[in-house]
């Protein structure tokens, strides 16, 4: 037989008791840094959604400024922009706008309402003055001009409006009235599916998107206030200046016979050399002209602010017009001493215009020259060619 052989023998070196430790306190700790990291991860991801939401918020309301602006005449856009807002913002199922005349609550817009719940919605309103016993939500925050906050409406309440949350499927709901100083003039209204109430940050987002609509109503109100006025102060202007009209037109029919008349009797006068009535005469003439320019110029600025005046235009020489002028014009400078002189140029001959206007306005600058000249002075009126156009000036040595 032969030699059995010996079983083999492995030796093992034992394992202290602190090495069997170090993986478990290792896993421990790498466990513990995975669970910070996760929480530190979750911290920035609210603070990326805080700012999300921030910026969506701000966002917003930038864009419910801008359609106010351009809808002065008209709040339906700037409804119906904050209602969209509102909601998205909230993350609603669905909000409403109602507007109150004093009378009757109206639902003024909508947003994310099926075709059966604006029929729905229309059945209730409009509706009447909400008094004390004014079920829902909206009749309360109207007539008390406060927030109306619930969590779950489907179990808060019974009757009317359980059954209308059913049908339309939200259970929290928030009313914030507009209030315009003490008074409600309507009230936005967001619903959710969820239950629970509202967080802080979007009640008072809400309040802010009711102020902005208060604000584009007041807008409107204003504008037609202030369109309204200006029908009727254009409508005023309007009679004042057929008024003005008619009665120049009135006035100068006489006037001008008073003229005629004693133009009349002032030739005479002279004629038959009676030196005690051509003075009296003289003068009874020169108010009568004066108080004719005087109803001319009330009746062209009638024309003007009716919108009628009209140039008659036509062909004539300047020259012989500029000397009619200063005819009307010597008596009261001889009266002053003021030396008045002309100087036409040449060239100028015919020119194309209204030559009563011409005139007219040339009166006026000479009537101010006169006026303001001392004693003594002296006023020159020229005409001249430059580039083609005829200039005409009238200057004087007073002040």
């Amino acid at each position: 037989m032969g030699r059995r052989a010996k079983p083999a023998k492995v030796k093992a070196k034992a394992t202290p008791p602190l090495a069997r430790k170090a993986p478990t306190e290792g896993a421990a700790r790498v466990h513990e840094l995975e669970q910070r990291l996760a929480e530190s991860l979750e911290r920035e991801k609210a603070k990326d959604r805080a700012l999300t939401e921030a910026l969506e918020q701000q966002t917003a309301t930038s864009e419910i400024l801008r359609v106010i602006s351009r809808s002065p005449m008209d709040y339906q856009p700037v409804f119906d922009t904050i209602v969209q807002h509102a909601t998205r913002l909230c993350r609603g199922r669905f909000g409403t706008v109602y507007r109150f005349d004093g009378q009757l609550i109206h639902l003024a817009a909508h947003y994310n309402l099926t075709p059966e719940a604006v029929a729905a919605l229309h059945e209730i309103y409009p509706t009447p003055n909400p008094t004390p016993n004014t079920r829902g939500l909206v009749g309360p925050a109207i007539r008390e001009g406060r927030i109306v906050h619930v969590a779950d409406v489907q179990a808060a309440y019974s009757g009317p409006s359980s059954r209308m949350a059913s049908i339309l499927g939200f259970h929290s709901q928030i009313v914030v009235p507009m209030l315009r100083e003490d008074t409600c003039i309507g009230a936005l209204s967001i619903a959710r599916e969820e239950r629970g109430l509202f967080p802080s940050i979007q009640v008072e987002l809400l309040k802010t998107f009711a102020d902005q609509a208060v604000l584009a109503i007041e807008n409107v109100r204003l504008f037609r206030e202030i369109e309204i006025k200006s029908r009727e102060l254009e409508a005023a202007s309007q009679h004042k200046s057929q008024f003005l009209a008619n009665m120049s037109h009135e006035l100068r029919t006489p006037l001008n016979a008073i003229i005629g008349v004693t133009d009349l009797l002032l030739e005479d006068a002279r004629d038959l050399n009676r030196a005690d009535e051509i003075e009296p005469l003289e003068r009874v003439l020169r108010a009568g002209r004066h108080l004719l320019a005087l109803i001319n110029s009330i009746l062209d600025l009638a024309k003007i602010e009716a919108g009628h005046m009209e140039l008659e235009l036509d062909d004539f020489h300047l020259s012989p017009a500029i000397d009619d002028t200063l005819l009307l014009m010597r008596e009261r400078a001889g009266g002053r001493r003021l030396a008045l002189e002309r100087h036409v140029d040449g060239r100028v001959g015919e020119i194309r215009g209204d030559q009563q206007k011409v005139k007219q306005v040339l009166l006026n600058l000479l009537s101010n020259a006169v006026k303001f000249t001392p004693e003594g002075g002296r006023i020159d009126v020229r005409a001249a060619l430059v580039d083609g156009t005829v200039e005409i000036s009238v200057t004087d040595t007073g002040i």
